[in-house]
């Protein structure tokens, strides 16, 4: 049986209607749409996208950089990286994506980025040794809490010391200063981006980091995430002036 690949080069109203039928893209915020292409209209200037689809039964979000396949979003930016798919993830059309890609003429390598240890696509890929030259690479390590609804029900699985401890620090922070809490909204969103980032750049590693496109692309990605409900940005204010986000 032979299966209809379609490739898109841009980040195109089709695309985007496809994207969004798919359910993963909720497990982590660099599924989503808007942030990758986002990503690609400030970083893609040396890069030729190449996201496939398969009988639109998932998407792999692609590009091509110096002849080497890559996860759409830098490393630098992008936590981690994944194919756009719905409840399964079939080998065959892994199989027809990683065919497509090697058959690019002049292509290096395909590397896979920033996957989790226990994704879909991960488990599939170990089952394709035998089809593939494959080389694993342990990249990052991640430690991951299931967070409560609450933060009361957060502090009541902790121990007893910690529990006591947190309330304690909290109650002299209240006691002792006058401060306000700031929440983000959509009037006042352009005017706390400046203080996101005049707060981050107190990190000496963050300033380094905080280029002017990287800025950029995070200003966006916030105002984005305020303008259309998905996000929050709030801070503390103490005199006048903004001390923690």
């Amino acid at each position: 049986m032979s299966y209809k690949l379609k490739t898109f080069s841009e980040f195109s109203d089709e695309l985007e209607n496809l994207w969004s039928t798919f359910q993963n893209i909720n497990e982590n915020p660099f599924l989503n749409f808007i942030i990758n292409k986002t990503w690609f209209n400030i970083f893609g200037g040396n890069i030729d996208l190449k996201i496939i689809s398969v009988e639109k039964k998932f998407i792999a979000p692609m590009m091509i950089k110096d002849n080497i396949a890559y996860f759409c979003g830098g490393k630098d930016l992008f936590d981690y990286h994944d194919l756009i798919y719905g409840k399964n993830l079939e080998k065959q059309f892994i199989k027809l994506v990683l065919d497509e890609l090697l058959s690019i003429k002049g292509l290096k390598k395909i590397e896979l980025n920033s996957i989790l240890e226990d994704s879909k696509l991960l488990k599939i890929i170990t089952s394709l040794e035998n089809d593939y030259d494959i080389e694993y690479i342990n990249e990052d390590v991640c430690p991951i809490i299931n967070l409560p609804e609450s933060f009361e029900d957060y502090l009541s699985n902790l121990s007893k010391k910690n529990r006591h401890e947190i309330r304690r620090k909290m109650r002299k922070f209240e006691n002792n200063l006058d401060f306000k809490i700031i929440e983000s909204n959509k009037g006042n969103i352009d005017l706390l981006v400046p203080e996101f980032f005049r707060l981050m750049k107190l990190n000496p590693e963050k300033k380094q980091f905080l280029n002017t496109k990287r800025i950029d692309f995070m200003s966006k990605i916030i105002k984005d995430s305020i303008n259309y409900g998905y996000g929050f940005l709030n801070f503390i204010e103490i005199k006048n002036e903004m001390v923690a986000s």
